[in-house]
């Protein structure tokens, strides 16, 4: 939700209905979700029927109090050989750092998928083999839907900035300043 009110929408003054269309997530999850922003000193609350969540921070302020709770994006790392529905992966990792930053790209190629939309997929069958060690493609699935995030092929900047965070990698460390240094706050 945070990620969405710095990079696409700002949230303040809507009511949890009308978020929990916007992220397509269950009005309980958003609820919850807010209640643990609140807890956390991160938002406030106005309405008693009709609640609507208040955010009273500049963006780069709420982005620092924000992040130290935020976990990476993503559920699983894995290989395979299948090439993915486009409309349902963006590029991601090294990929993506490369696209936001003079960081070189990287020869293999990395995608974000919905944990949800990689399960369907394996359910229909439309991915045969899944490696831990090899393949064509290096897939993250993730906890929620990298496109709600983005306009384009690539996973949204900050959501990168979080998967990355616990790198130890100076070259990554150094995209990442980048990619802060570079966002519209």
């Amino acid at each position: 939700m945070i990620l969405y009110h710095l990079q696409k929408q700002n949230l303040n003054g809507l009511n949890y209905k009308h978020i929990a269309r916007l992220l397509n997530y269950r009005y309980l999850t958003i609820s919850r979700a807010v209640e643990n922003l609140f807890r956390f000193g991160i938002c406030k609350t106005e309405g008693t029927k009709e609640k609507t969540v208040v955010f009273e921070m500049d963006k780069k302020e709420l982005w620092e109090k924000a992040l130290p709770f935020m976990k990476t994006p993503i559920k699983k790392k894995l290989f395979i050989n299948e090439i993915l529905p486009d409309e349902l992966v963006f590029s991601t990792n090294i990929n993506a750092l490369a696209f936001y930053t003079d960081l070189n790209d990287d020869v293999r190629k990395y995608c974000a998928i919905n944990h949800t939309d990689f399960a369907k997929l394996q359910k229909k069958e439309e991915i045969k083999a899944i490696s831990e060690y090899d393949g064509d493609f290096i897939v993250e699935t993730w906890r929620y839907n990298p496109g709600i995030l983005t306009e384009t092929n690539y996973v949204d900047p900050l959501s990168l900035y979080i998967a990355f965070s616990d790198s130890k990698d100076e070259r990554i460390e150094m995209a990442l300043e980048q990619i802060i240094k570079k966002f519209a706050w």
